[in-house]
This record gives C-alpha cells, sequence and structure tokens, in this order.
C-alpha cells in the first residue's frame, strides 16, 4: 500500500510539475496579449477637403506604442497607447508659382478596450495636438519680399478609434485595420481616416 501511494504520488507529482511547464506555452497560444508592450507603426490616409468641395486622400503615418492591461475579466484588456503621426510628405496640387506647404507633427495618448481572441475588436478614444507649420512659398513669376513666409501653430484633437486586429503566428505580430473619426480644432479639412496598425509584441 505505501508503495502504491508512493507510485501514486509520484504521479501527481510528475503531472503539476507537466502542467507547470506547458501551461506559459499554452496560455501563449491562446492568449497574443500575453505580451504587454507593443510596437509599431501604420500608414493611414485621411479625406481631407483640399479643394473646396472636392477632396484627396492624404497620407499620415503614424509610430506607435501600446501598453495592455489585464482587467478582472481574462479575455478583456484596457490598451493604452501613444501615437506619433506626420502629414505633410504629399502636398496638395498647386501651381508652381504659389505653394502653400503644410507640414503637421501629431502627439497623442489613447486609452481603449480589447477582446482577446481569433480576432480582436477595439474600441479607444484619444486625445493629442497638431503641431503644424504653414509655409507659402512663391516663385517667377510671383514674388514677394522674402520668397517664403510662414507660421507655426499648435491645434488641440480627440477622435474615436474602432479596430478589428488579427493575430498572426503565435500572436507576437498582430494586424488592425482600423476607422478614426477626429476632430482637430481650428481646422475642418478632415475628420474621417483609415489605416492598418501594424504592431509587435516585446514583452
Amino acid at each position: 500500500m505505501r508503495n502504491g501511494n508512493v507510485s501514486l504520488a509520484s504521479v501527481i507529482q510528475g503531472a503539476v510539475v507537466a502542467v507547470a511547464l506547458l501551461a506559459p506555452a499554452a496560455a501563449r497560444g491562446q492568449d497574443p496579449l500575453h505580451n504587454h508592450l507593443a510596437l509599431g507603426a501604420a500608414p493611414m490616409w485621411e479625406a481631407r477637403n483640399d479643394y473646396g468641395e472636392g477632396s484627396r486622400m492624404n497620407f499620415a503615418p503614424e509610430l506607435l506604442g501600446f501598453y495592455y492591461i489585464p482587467t478582472s475579466h481574462e479575455r478583456y484588456h484596457v490598451r493604452v497607447g501613444a501615437r506619433l503621426g506626420f502629414s505633410g510628405l504629399a502636398q496638395a496640387d498647386m501651381p508652381t508659382a504659389v505653394q502653400l506647404q503644410e507640414r503637421d507633427v501629431r502627439p497623442a495618448l489613447e486609452i481603449g478596450l480589447l477582446r482577446d481572441g481569433p480576432v480582436i475588436p477595439v474600441i479607444a478614444l484619444g486625445v493629442g495636438a497638431v503641431a503644424r507649420h504653414v509655409a507659402l512659398k512663391t516663385q517667377a513669376p510671383v514674388s514677394s519680399v522674402q520668397g517664403s513666409q510662414g507660421h507655426s501653430e499648435v491645434l488641440p484633437r480627440a477622435y474615436g478609434h474602432v479596430a478589428l486586429g488579427v493575430p498572426f503566428g503565435d500572436g507576437r505580430v498582430v494586424l488592425e485595420p482600423f476607422g478614426r473619426y477626429e476632430m482637430i480644432v481650428g481646422d475642418t479639412r478632415s475628420t474621417w481616416r483609415f489605416g492598418l496598425d501594424v504592431s509587435v509584441l516585446l514583452f
């Protein structure tokens, strides 16, 4: 009986050790957000009314960082994010003699809620600013005293963001198509933005 008890105890001990060793791997397979920090980038386009009633798609990429915070529900996470966007890589078509060039740097902080799974729905809110430099450049036959004039300004902004992420591989890479409705105080030319967050989980 004693030998039987020893044998049973050994089996139980072995099972506990096996579960302890295999549980992290299983968790990684089921929960792509076991790592808490992710970095990435997002190609993004905004529908922008630079032509009065017409519009163009303005390319405005972003760098991003996410930090995932577990909640009491194992499948739900709070996501705190930071973004740094850029606009002005492409300018609106204008006459060569007179060009108004506009370049933005757009930092923002956001907070969101997501549900982990084979696909990852996300809803988030963000606030930030637009640091903008506007330059008026002229060439012959139009001329100005300085040849170019400009000014800088900082505009507050806020946005609502919805996305649907798809994890790949072991869940370390997430592709997340998104739509965003954004308001910039003092600039109503653009509200809707569409893009793709590409993030890599680090740890």
